[in-house]
């Protein structure tokens, strides 16, 4: 898992395949929108609740192995960039990836319980394409800001 990567020979394998997880779920997303235009709407339900704790999983496996290697500092002191616009890039990262992710965790709870009540008439679900495509924007704003960090870190 800490052995060096793939992508760079300076990141840990565990970042190659976080990185690589992120660069392709904007397209597992539009899946999942792809989904739904066929009618099938409950195998939406479940593809983003798979794709949910799978993303969940991910996030968790990254962090696990950010701590254990003691953080950034050691990758960002071995890149060109400056401290300062790292934070600063990292800071925006996290708040965009928090908004997000709380917002997805909003989006499938409420979704949940107006499906389960039959409810589809309901102020949220007449927003819910809505709220999914703010969503997606997020994620994928999220997902390809993470792949800055990787070239910050990594690459430079």
């Amino acid at each position: 898992m800490f052995e060096t990567g793939f992508l760079s020979n300076k990141a840990p394998l565990f970042m190659d395949l976080v990185s690589l997880y992120f660069l392709i779920f904007p397209f597992l997303l539009f899946v999942g929108i792809f989904i739904v235009h066929k009618k099938k709407f409950l195998l939406h339900k479940w593809y983003q609740l798979g794709l949910f704790f799978l993303t969940l999983a991910v996030i968790i496996f990254f962090e696990i192995g950010i701590r254990w290697i003691g953080g950034f500092k050691e990758f960002l002191d071995q890149s060109s960039i400056s401290h300062e616009f790292f934070i600063s890039y990292l800071s925006v990262h996290i708040f965009i990836a928090l908004i997000s992710v709380v917002g997805w965790v909003i989006i499938l709870i409420k979704s949940h319980l107006s499906s389960k009540r039959n409810n589809f008439d309901s102020p949220f679900f007449k927003k819910h394409k809505f709220y999914g495509r703010l969503l997606i924007l997020g994620l994928t704003l999220t997902a390809y800001s993470g792949a800055g960090i990787y070239a910050m870190l990594f690459l430079f």
